[in-house]
């Protein structure tokens, strides 16, 4: 007798958009030209900066940077997922990673994980002031250089202890990004997306990030 197959398919349940938003790659850059995603939208991590590897369940130390769909407030949550509708608000326009995931059957999002990613340079205007802004910032505050800080400063421990470096470097951030919105008409917004996240917020995150993947 001829088995018959399990067929498997989304049932809108939303774990998976409960788990954050998508990280974005080359063929998703047309929606950004549609409007469909903006930068309000989108936060960049550098590269240099620690995340979480789901495939190695590990900390690592990105070598390219990585775009990705913001979550809401204080939640896990892509910002673009309806839990009262269980739908996606962007749903014919989803990200490549939102189209290939099956959670029954990860592997075409595993085979996706870091390749062909986007990145800030690939959306803004070559030797615009936006480009000139971004690489001014990567050399001012690359993620390297506070880890290194931190690590001087004590290890864990030393994420709460005063540096006048640390603190010079968290005041000058901040000083640059209430700039950028005065004089650029960037949006505050739009700041993580252009800057990624502010080094006072780096600086905040290496304690919850070794304590929940050590």
């Amino acid at each position: 007798m001829e088995s018959k197959k399990k067929i498997r398919s989304c049932i809108r349940c939303g774990t998976c958009c409960e788990k954050g938003g998508p990280a974005l790659h080359s063929e998703d850059r047309i929606f950004l030209q549609k409007g469909t995603l903006r930068p309000i939208h989108l936060f960049t991590l550098r590269a240099g900066e620690l995340a979480f590897n789901p495939l190695e369940e590990r900390l690592v130390e990105l070598s390219y940077e990585m775009i990705k769909v913001k979550n809401r407030d204080g939640s896990s949550t892509c910002t673009f997922y309806d839990a009262d509708q269980h739908a996606c608000g962007i749903y014919e326009s989803r990200p490549l990673e939102c189209r290939v995931l099956k959670c029954w059957d990860t592997k075409d999002l595993e085979d996706l994980f870091m390749k062909d990613l986007l990145s800030r340079v690939d959306l803004c205007p070559k030797g615009s002031a936006v480009e000139g802004l971004i690489s001014a910032y990567e050399r001012s505050f690359p993620p390297g250089r506070i880890y290194s800080l931190l690590s001087e400063a004590g290890s864990q421990e030393g994420t709460r202890q005063s540096n006048p470096e640390i603190d010079r470097m968290i005041s000058t951030d901040e000083a640059f990004r209430k700039k950028v919105v005065e004089s650029m008409g960037v949006k505050e917004t739009e700041l993580e997306f252009f800057f990624g996240r502010p080094v006072r917020s780096i600086i905040e995150g290496v304690r919850t990030l070794l304590m929940d993947h050590k």
